[in-house]
């Protein structure tokens, strides 16, 4: 006798059962992926406003350590200042004062890492520099405004450095999602 309890059932799935599994499957992977995009969106603005906040740390101990008035700015070929940029920051003694960083004035080039970021400088008189007295605090104060390569204001920044020379982070007032500037409107990127 040969006899099999189960022969009449099938293993396997369905077409139906197929179909509806691949559909959730999509769905929660289209979620997925836009939380992931919004995370490491988040993620490389941090990185970027913390890189501008050392920067401004770094060059200020450098003015108090060497005794000297320390620059500070952007620069795309890592002389001259330059009121935006994608590249770096560059740290150097003005000795000279011509706003431009001579072979042995360079104290450091900080380079930008990322999906070309733009960084802007909003400093007092429209400069494009930042230069930290011997005693810490800032010649020229104002505003260094990070923009993501895509122009989302809702991941930029800003980095405010006042007389006393030390950053802060501009902050999302109102809670909308995007950082205001110092007349306490969202910041445009």
């Amino acid at each position: 006798m040969n006899h099999h309890p189960y022969r009449g059932i099938r293993s396997g799935f369905s077409l139906i059962e197929l179909i509806f599994t691949v559909s959730i499957l999509s769905i929660l992977s289209a979620a997925g992926a836009s939380s992931l995009s919004h995370f490491m969106n988040r993620a490389q603005s941090a990185t970027a406003t913390r890189a501008i906040v050392s920067a401004l740390q770094y060059t200020r101990s450098e003015a108090i350590g060497r005794n000297k008035v320390i620059t500070l700015c952007l620069s795309d070929n890592g002389v001259t200042c330059d009121k935006t940029s994608t590249r770096q920051l560059i740290v150097f003694r003005d000795e000279n004062n011509n706003k431009a960083s001579e072979a042995d004035e360079l104290i450091r080039i900080i380079q930008f890492n990322g999906d070309n970021p733009i960084f802007e400088f909003r400093v007092s008189a429209g400069r494009n520099y930042i230069r930290y007295r011997p005693n810490g605090s800032a010649i020229d104060f104002g505003r260094i405004q990070y923009c993501p390569s895509t122009g989302d204001p809702r991941y930029g920044s800003q980095v405010v450095v006042n007389f006393s020379g030390r950053p802060r982070l501009a902050r999302d007032t109102d809670t909308d999602g995007i950082v205001e500037g110092k007349d306490k409107k969202n910041i445009n990127c």
